[in-house]
């Protein structure tokens, strides 16, 4: 394995996404283990095939990852933040290196999207035991119910995907075709039993997605009835007595009525969310340039709560629940820009790909797209990048795309590195 290091990037490639919910910490491990190949590589790169164009992909995708570190330590400094909040950025510093481990050896796509397969159906079993054995309200393994759900939907997406690149290669092996489909599946019911409402929106957002890549190779019938199948599924799914998706919806509903008609709190997630919204709204216009800060902001929302006729019950929340109103009122303007170097830049780059249409790259660029996509829409309703897991996902899925994207295969890569 150690000799050929192509075997060892297999593993590494499919481990991530196969073992994410159900291996506590394997996504960290993973991780660590790119950072420290691609760390080998670049000591001995010259028996590596590295294109021009690659380097300067991984100089341009490492500078936005230590930019927006860099930014990002510097507002914190600026708002004499707590030091341990400066350990997020670690991880952005070090996942450049891992890049250089993925262009530079390489690794078979499909076991990346048999990965996400596996883990769909691991993590839809262990969904289903939590929920239909154990009688669990909400699945959450042993991560928060959100963020769980949020995997699931990534998982999914990925194995959809799979899909369109077995259909779009011509493959023929159909029991991977199988294991993807259940892959895409299993991600669903993650999601769907998680009870994690703002998933669900980026569920439907890959579906509609997939549904249009696959239209010029499959017959409107093929696609109808793949299309009739996935919301027969869906509707099965909530039907279940023990399902939390009928009751996180209805609870949803009444959560809404009382925060409407009273202001209160007191329901579920969403009157929380929408006084902190408003809360947020009403002090926008108060420190635009740099914001709050993290304790400013804890401060100016007890305040409100004393002063202003907030409920009181926002005062206990850590944060504004949507990521993106969260930076602007607690960093302002330049903390805004500073996700946006984190979610478009790289963006740009899967676009770029994506319009060069070959035939091997077409479904990574699109996940990377939908990677972007899926995590903007996860943080309208919920942090993103203060949460590990979140910033590990990304940034493994962001890496490992980049990199197959501008590998160069006919290097070395297979041959004996101890001379």
């Amino acid at each position: 394995m150690f000799t050929n290091p192509r075997v060892l990037m297999n593993l590494l490639v499919f481990s991530s996404p196969a073992f994410v919910l159900v291996v506590w910490g394997s996504y960290t491990i993973v991780n660590l283990c790119l950072i420290l190949v691609g760390i080998f590589v670049l000591l001995r790169r010259g028996y590596f095939s590295i294109d021009k164009a690659a380097s300067k992909a991984g100089m341009f995708l490492g500078a936005t990852l230590v930019l927006y570190s860099v930014l990002g330590i510097g507002l914190f400094a600026y708002h004499h933040e707590e030091l341990k909040m400066y350990g997020q950025y670690v991880i952005f510093l070090l996942m450049p290196l891992a890049y250089w481990a993925v262009v530079g050896i390489g690794a078979n796509q499909n076991l990346l999207w048999l990965g996400a397969a596996t883990g769909g159906i691991l993590s839809g079993l262990d969904a289903g035991y939590q929920i239909l054995v154990l009688g669990a309200d909400r699945a959450g393994g042993y991560m928060d119910n959100i963020q769980y759900g949020n995997i699931g939907v990534v998982l999914a997406t990925a194995s959809m995907l799979g899909i369109f690149h077995w259909i779009k290669s011509g493959q023929r092996g159909y029991p991977m075709l199988i294991v993807l489909i259940l892959g895409a599946i299993g991600g669903a019911c993650t999601s769907l039993f998680s009870g994690s409402k703002g998933g669900w929106l980026s569920l439907l957002t890959a579906i509609v997605v997939l549904d249009q890549l696959v239209r010029p190779y499959w017959s409107s019938g093929k696609r109808r009835g793949a299309l009739i199948a996935i919301f027969a599924l869906a509707a099965f799914m909530v039907a279940l007595p023990q399902s939390p998706v009928h009751k996180r919806l209805n609870h949803a509903w009444q959560d809404y009525l009382m925060w409407s008609s009273s202001g209160s709190t007191a329901g579920g997630s969403v009157g929380p969310r929408l006084e902190l919204w408003r809360f947020g709204l009403s002090v926008a216009d108060e420190r635009p340039l740099l914001g709050f800060g993290y304790k400013g902001l804890m401060t100016r929302k007890s305040e409100a709560v004393a002063a202003e006729g907030f409920d009181q019950g926002i005062d206990v929340q850590p944060g504004l629940h949507n990521h993106f109103l969260h930076t602007y009122i607690t960093y302002g303007v330049i903390g805004l820009v500073n996700v946006g170097i984190l979610l478009l830049l790289p963006w740009s780059m899967f676009i770029k790909k994506w319009h060069e249409k070959k035939p091997q790259s077409e479904a990574l660029a699109m996940m990377g797209m939908l990677l972007v996509l899926v995590h903007i829409e996860f943080g309208m309703s919920n942090s993103l990048f203060e949460l590990n897991a979140v910033r590990q996902i990304y940034l493994f899925w962001l890496i490992v795309l980049m990199g197959l994207l501008h590998h160069s295969p006919g290097g070395v890569v297979g041959e004996s590195l101890e001379k």
